[in-house]
């Protein structure tokens, strides 16, 4: 009598008990599918993360357009995430990857680095156009990005005077209290210079002694007269403008501007203090 093979029936059993392991194996139910869910919306990668902060940063620009104040806190709070505590090197090779143009500048032991985010990111009300843009600065060294933030730019090319007769920017804004402040006043070039450059950001700043730290808008004018050659005047002027938006962090450490605020902090969008840093003027004898 031949020997009958036992091949085709281990296989029909193993397929009949493979079969009954996948029918007896339970669906998950709306509990679990919830959980999982759950899981995957609190997964620990940040919204802000380096590799999409340019696509991030002007998501948040267009949703706060109408509201330079929003605009620059959102932006400058994405910014400060995604950049802080990471190597200048791997900030501007993430930027190369999302297709920025990074221009840079050279001071002594420390160079600074920016690019464009979004053209005409906030126009105020007489239309004078802002570009938003991401700067950070690095250290000879080789240390971690710091000196990041997110900037509006505007090049009005205009008398000073004619910006502080319209106005330039909505009443009660930063800028339009600075405009209007005595500090500005006592410190500001005379009415017929040509303002080339406004820039404005937001974040913590700081004395360079411990008198206190701030949150608030920070901005920067320069200006130039319109005499073509010898005598030829230009010069800057720095300042802020105190906000309660957010907690000021500890003197001497702006980093933790970030951190979760106080249990009894009440953060309110109403302006302070203005304060002048500086300033300086160069003439042309040549």
């Amino acid at each position: 009598m031949a020997a009958r093979s036992t091949a085709p029936l281990l296989a029909a059993t193993l397929v009949t008990a493979l079969g009954l392991i996948v029918a007896c194996t339970p669906t998950p139910g709306p509990r679990a599918r919830q959980q999982s869910d759950q899981a995957k919306a609190q997964d620990p990668t940040p919204r802000s993360a380096l590799d999409t902060l340019l696509r991030d940063m002007r998501d948040a620009a267009a949703r706060n357009s109408g509201s330079y104040h929003s605009l620059l806190r959102g932006c400058s709070a994405l910014a400060w995430d995604a950049c802080a505590n990471r190597s200048a090197k791997e900030v501007l090779d993430s930027l190369a990857a999302q297709g920025a143009t990074v221009r840079e500048r050279s001071f002594d032991h420390f160079s600074e680095h920016r690019c464009v985010v979004k053209r005409s990111a906030y126009v105020g009300p007489t239309g004078l156009s802002h570009d938003l843009e991401l700067v950070f600065s690095d250290s000879d060294r080789g240390d971690a990005a710091f000196g990041i933030k997110a900037v509006l730019v505007a090049r009005p090319g205009r008398r000073l005077e004619g910006l502080l007769k319209e106005q330039t920017y909505p009443p009660g804004t930063a800028v339009d209290t600075l405009f209007k402040s005595p500090v500005f006043a006592s410190n500001r070039p005379s009415g017929s210079r040509l303002v080339d450059l406004i820039e404005i950001n937001y974040g913590p700043f700081s004395p360079i002694s411990p008198e206190g730290s701030y949150v608030g808008f920070s901005i920067r004018l320069d200006w130039s007269d319109d005499i073509v050659g010898k005598d030829h005047q230009a010069g800057n002027g720095f300042f802020s403008v105190t906000s309660g938006l957010d907690e000021p962090p500890p003197w001497g450490q702006l980093g933790l501007w970030r951190r979760p605020p106080r249990a009894d902090f009440v953060p309110h969008d109403t302006l302070g203090e203005v304060i002048y840093w500086g300033g300086s003027t160069s003439t042309q004898t040549e």
